[in-house]
């Protein structure tokens, strides 16, 4: 568990998760919780990554608060073994003026399945998600995104690209979703991918689930 409190200043950390299986048979279940307390600044970076060419899972979970007024830069890095795989989710909640800002990349690893749940509770907060996938040969990326306005005056922006080729597959699924009492809202998701040589495969779902009206919304994909 990290606490980081404002008189800390900006801090800079890195997280670095390493599997290094000597046989076939090992899962790996990193468990994260920060919690950034009012006014608190911070850049964290996650990198996940293997040393073996045998097969493994590794099964992270991040668990994030932002207090009011808050602000956290996160970063975050797949890069396993040809015959690794990752199932990975982080959970942000979000509270007044709060503001954060996601960026990942995938690389490596067989499978990787990516969950990112942003829960935005307070008033004017502010989610800003980036991220990027490269595929090549058999590889397989699910990458699933979902951002709950639940208050007045916040915004949200998902911003997702992709490269594949060979006989890789990618798969990308963003939801909006803007509760009854989120007046104001201003959200907005893309996602855009380009496929490169041999039969790669994309397929992307983009929703909007909205039950109040005085918002702005957008979504919208290109192969």
């Amino acid at each position: 568990m990290l606490k980081i409190k404002k008189e800390m200043g900006n801090m800079n950390i890195n997280i670095v998760s390493i599997s290094c299986s000597d046989n076939d048979s090992d899962m790996i279940h990193p468990r994260l919780q920060i919690v950034l307390e009012r006014g608190a600044s911070a850049s964290i970076t996650e990198r996940h990554y293997g040393t073996t060419n045998n097969t493994y899972v590794t099964n992270p979970l991040s668990e994030i608060v932002v207090m009011d007024n808050a602000r956290l830069d996160h970063f975050f890095i797949t890069d396993h073994d040809s015959d690794g795989s990752h199932i990975g989710r982080s959970e942000i909640s979000l509270s007044n003026d709060s503001i954060y800002n996601s960026f990942f990349m995938c690389l490596g690893g067989k499978l990787t399945r990516l969950e990112n749940y942003i829960y935005i509770k307070g008033r004017g907060a502010k989610a800003d998600i980036s991220g990027l996938y490269c595929l090549k040969k058999d590889q397989h990326v699910d990458i699933s995104s979902e951002v709950i306005h639940d208050t007045d005056s916040s915004f949200s922006s998902q911003n997702i690209r992709g490269i594949a080729k060979d006989k890789s597959k990618g798969i990308f699924q963003g939801k909006i979703k803007v509760n009854k009492n989120a007046i104001d809202t201003v959200a907005n998701q893309f996602h855009k991918a380009i496929l490169l040589s041999g039969t790669p495969e994309i397929n992307c779902k983009p929703e909007l689930e909205i039950y109040t009206d005085n918002v702005q919304c957008s979504h919208g994909a290109t192969t």
